[in-house]
């Protein structure tokens, strides 16, 4: 899919990289990242374009043509300069 029509139809997803999505035992396994760029602290607003860290989650959805979804997403914690 492309990255325009993705914004189009999924806004709240245009930080998401999907890296890539196939099968596993019968699991539907979605690899995906947080894109680069400048990032926000939460609690005070300030903007940093610099990494502090990388984490990783493990999301599960709903069943897609009757497999179950698991979604690992990698995102970053940016690091006031």
């Amino acid at each position: 899919m492309s990255d325009n029509l993705l914004g189009i139809v999924f806004p709240h997803l245009e930080m998401v990289l999907v890296e890539r999505v196939g099968v596993e035992d019968g699991v539907v396994r979605v690899k995906a990242r947080t894109r680069g760029g400048v990032l926000r602290c939460p609690d005070c607003g300030v903007s940093s374009c610099r990494v502090h860290s990388w984490y990783q989650q493990a999301l599960a959805d709903t069943a897609v043509g009757g497999r179950p979804v698991v979604i690992g997403l990698a995102g970053r914690a940016a690091a006031l300069l």
